[in-house]
């Protein structure tokens, strides 16, 4: 969950994965404004990074990230720039769509 520029709550996740290990990327007060650097992307790539390989390390190769991403595009461009098509595990973004009810899935990355 990258709740960076909204509050995401557990319950979202859990109402379309029962089951789900969740794991946060937050701020103290998410807003639309909270990207103000590139020191902030640099600091966001530097515990994405480390956060991707304990995911991997913890679940398996094998498994299916689920990025439920409420955060500005330059995150959501960073995110994509540190994925490693050859070492990580398939990713699957959903995207917030009231009209249907909440989050569904809009792009799985191989």
């Amino acid at each position: 969950m990258l709740s960076l520029s909204a509050t995401i709550t557990d319950e979202r996740i859990t109402a379309i994965i029962p089951d789900a290990n969740i794991w946060t990327v937050t701020v103290p007060t998410p807003n639309n404004d909270f990207t103000k650097s590139r020191d902030q992307l640099a600091r966001f790539r530097s515990v994405m990074r480390s956060l991707l390989d304990r995911i991997k390390a913890r679940h398996g190769q094998i498994t299916t990230l689920h990025i439920f991403p409420a955060t500005s595009v330059s995150v959501a461009v960073e995110l994509g720039r540190i994925r490693m098509p050859k070492a990580d595990t398939l990713w699957r973004i959903y995207d917030q769509v009231n009209q249907r009810g909440g989050f569904i899935p809009a792009l799985d990355i191989t």
